[in-house]
C-alpha cells in the first residue's frame, strides 16, 4: 500500500491540474521522480541504480525535470557530462598512457627501420653511379664497363667459333694440386743446401748446436729457394701470355718476340742450372757413399727431371691459362659481380626490413585499436553510464548514449603519426615491387589504425 500511495498523484498535483483547467491550459506532466522502493534496494546494492550513483541519477532526474522538451540525438545534458567526466578522465588517463608507453616505444622502433632503409636506398644510389677501374687502370661508369665487358666477351667467343686457342682456359686446374706440387720441391731444395753447408741431420737430433744451426740456415734457404723458384718460372708465365696470339704461339713481329725469347732462355738456364745442381749433388754423395753407378746416375737423372720438370709446369700453368684478353675480361667482371652482389645483398637487406616494418606496424595499429577499446570499454561499462541510463528510462529517453569521444593530444598525435607510417610503408612496398624482389613471396603486412569519433 505504501508503494501504491508513493506512486499515485497527491493533492498537490490535482490542485495544480485543477487551476490548469480553469484558466484553459491542458495540464502539464508530473516531473519524474526516482520510486523510493527503487531508492532503498539500491542502497541496498540491490539496483537497479548502481551503489554509489543514487544521488547522481537523482540530479538527472531533476534536470530533465526542469527543461522545456527532452533533447534528441547524441546531446548530452549538462549533469549528464558532469557524471561521465569521471570515467572519461580515466579512460583518457590510460591512453595518454599508453602513447606515451608501448606505443611511443613502437613508432621510435618504426622510424628506426625506416631511416636504415633510407641509408640502404640512398646506398644503393650511389653505388649504382660509383664508377670502376677499367683493365687499363681507367676510369668507368657502369654502362661503359658493361658495354667493355661485352666487347671482350664477343672478342674471346669470336675466337672459339673460329678454332683459336690462344684464349682457352683451364677449366680443370687445380690450384691446390698446383701448391702440392711446388711443396715437393721444398724437400729437394733442403737436401741441396744441407750438403752445400754440411749440416749433418742425425748429429741436429742428437742436440748438437753447431748442426742444429746449420739445419735451420739450410731449411731458410730452402723455403726461399722453393718461392723464388715457383715465383719466377709462374711470374714469367704470366707475362709472356700477355703477348700470345690466336694461335697460342708468341707473336713474333717487333721487338717484343726477341725480349721473350731472351727471357725463355734465361729461364730455362735457370731451371737447367738448378737441375745440374741437384743432379751433381746426387752423385758426390752416392760416390762418398759408394753407391753403384747403376743407382746413382738414374737417381741423379730422376730428380734433376723433377726439378726441370717442376718449373715447366710453373711456366705453362700460367703461360696457357688465358691470354691478356681474358685478364681484361677478369679486371672488369671481378668489379661487376662485386658491384652487383652488393647491390642485391643491400636489396635483400631492404625488403627484409620492409617486411619487418609491415610486422611492427602491424603491432602498432594493434596498441592503438586496443588502447582505444580499453578507453571505450572504461567508459560503457562504468557506473555512471549505467546511472545515465537508467536516469533517461525514468524519464522516457529511449535513445542510447552516443559513443564516448576523448581529447588527448598525445594519442592523437601517435594515430596521426601511425597514419603517416603506413602510408610510407605503402611507398616503400612499391618501391621494392621495382627491384629484383618484386615476387617475393614473404607475407607483407597492413596496418589499421583506428580513428576516433568526435
Amino acid at each position: 500500500m505504501t508503494e501504491l500511495h508513493n506512486r499515485g498523484p497527491s493533492n498537490d498535483d490535482f490542485a495544480r491540474e485543477f487551476a490548469q483547467l480553469q484558466n484553459g491550459t491542458v495540464p502539464a506532466p508530473a516531473p519524474a521522480k526516482i520510486p523510493t522502493s527503487e531508492k532503498v534496494t539500491s542502497c541496498l546494492g540491490m539496483g537497479p541504480i548502481p551503489l554509489g550513483q543514487l544521488v547522481g541519477t537523482g540530479a538527472v532526474v531533476r534536470e530533465y525535470g526542469r527543461l522545456p522538451k527532452l533533447p534528441t540525438g547524441k546531446e548530452l545534458t549538462l549533469m549528464e557530462r558532469k557524471i561521465l567526466s569521471v570515467p572519461i578522465t580515466a579512460a583518457e588517463d590510460s591512453l595518454e598512457k599508453a602513447a606515451r608507453g608501448p606505443i611511443a616505444g613502437s613508432i621510435s622502433l618504426i622510424k628506426k627501420i625506416f631511416a636504415r632503409i633510407n641509408q640502404i636506398d640512398r646506398y644503393i644510389e650511389l653505388r649504382g653511379e660509383r664508377v670502376l677501374v677499367g683493365p687499363n687502370h681507367e676510369r668507368l661508369t657502369p654502362d661503359q664497363a658493361q658495354t667493355k665487358h661485352d666487347e671482350l666477351r664477343g672478342v674471346i667467343d669470336g675466337a672459339h667459333r673460329n678454332g683459336a686457342t690462344g684464349h682457352y682456359r683451364d677449366r680443370h686446374r687445380n690450384t691446390k694440386t698446383e701448391k702440392v706440387f711446388v711443396a715437393l720441391d721444398f724437400p729437394i731444395f733442403l737436401f741441396l743446401t744441407m750438403g752445400l753447408l754440411n749440416a749433418n741431420l742425425v748429429l741436429a737430433f742428437t742436440g748438437d748446436v753447431g748442426q742444429i744451426i746449420k739445419m735451420a740456415i739450410a731449411a731458410v734457404f730452402a723455403v726461399l729457394g722453393t718461392l723464388a723458384f715457383t715465383w719466377i718460372t709462374r711470374h714469367t708465365g704470366r707475362r709472356h701470355r700477355r703477348f700470345k696470339t690466336t694461335d697460342a704461339t708468341v707473336d713474333r713481329t717487333g721487338a717484343t718476340f726477341k725480349r721473350i725469347l731472351a727471357e725463355r732462355v734465361g729461364l730455362g738456364a735457370l731451371v737447367s742450372i738448378a737441375a745440374i745442381v741437384m743432379m751433381l749433388r746426387i752423385i758426390h754423395d752416392g760416390n762418398a757413399a759408394g753407391a753403384p753407378v747403376y743407382v746413382m746416375i738414374p737417381l741423379a737423372i730422376f730428380f734433376a727431371l723433377i726439378i726441370g720438370g717442376s718449373g715447366y709446369v710453373n711456366y705453362m700453368s700460367e703461360y696457357e691459362n688465358g691470354s691478356e684478353t681474358t685478364e681484361q675480361l677478369d679486371a672488369v667482371t671481378a668489379q661487376l659481380t662485386h658491384r652487383a652482389n652488393d647491390i642485391e645483398n643491400h636489396q635483400a637487406e631492404r625488403a627484409e626490413l620492409v617486411e619487418q616494418a609491415g610486422l611492427k606496424l602491424a603491432d602498432l595499429g594493434r596498441q592503438i585499436t586496443d588502447a582505444t577499446e580499453h578507453a571505450r570499454l572504461v567508459v560503457t561499462r562504468s557506473t555512471a553510464d549505467k546511472a545515465i541510463t537508467i536516469a533517461r528510462s525514468y524519464v522516457g529517453r529511449q535513445d542510447p548514449l552516443p559513443a564516448p569521444s576523448f581529447q588527448v593530444d598525445s594519442f592523437d598525435l601517435a594515430v596521426a603519426q601511425g597514419r603517416q607510417l603506413a602510408d610510407h610503408h605503402q611507398l616503400l612496398v612499391a618501391g621494392q615491387d621495382t627491384t629484383d624482389h618484386a615476387d617475393s613471396d614473404a607475407p607483407k603486412a597492413v596496418a589499421h589504425f583506428t580513428s576516433k569519433e568526435n
